[in-house]
């Protein structure tokens, strides 16, 4: 629900943008670098994560992201289809993922695209 609130006495910004019941021309105000549409996507996006906002995955859908990564043939992740891997899910969450699962590939920093790939094929038993 988005709306905008009348002017917050304990506020300084004047009219406060307010997202899930977050004021977020605060938190813009707050962090003095980013605007609250910055800030508010930044969490809706990414930080949110481990919040009731995100919803968890399956083993099942995990091994349909990997699955799809690697029938896609992409030899970079700018090249995945991010949108058509994982029914139901959106590009964000299955790069957000895709990152969780990277990093149980051991010395997964280290790694190119296609190593990471391969050792996430073989812990989750796709053929390549």
């Amino acid at each position: 629900v988005t709306r905008l609130m009348p002017k917050d006495p304990q506020a300084e910004c004047g009219e406060r943008w307010v997202l899930d019941d977050v004021p977020w021309l605060v938190v813009e105000k707050a962090m003095g670098t980013r605007t609250f549409r910055e800030c508010s996507s930044r969490w809706y996006h990414y930080l949110a994560r481990s919040s009731s906002l995100v919803k968890k995955w399956s083993q099942r859908e995990d091994l349909e992201l990997i699955s799809g990564i690697v029938e896609s043939g992409a030899s970079d992740e700018y090249d995945i289809p991010w949108t058509e891997l994982v029914p139901g899910k959106t590009e964000n969450d299955c790069k957000r993922q895709w990152r969780i699962l990277v990093k149980q590939v051991p010395k997964w920093g280290n790694k190119n695209f296609e190593k990471r790939l391969e050792k996430l094929a073989e812990i989750f038993e796709i053929d390549q």
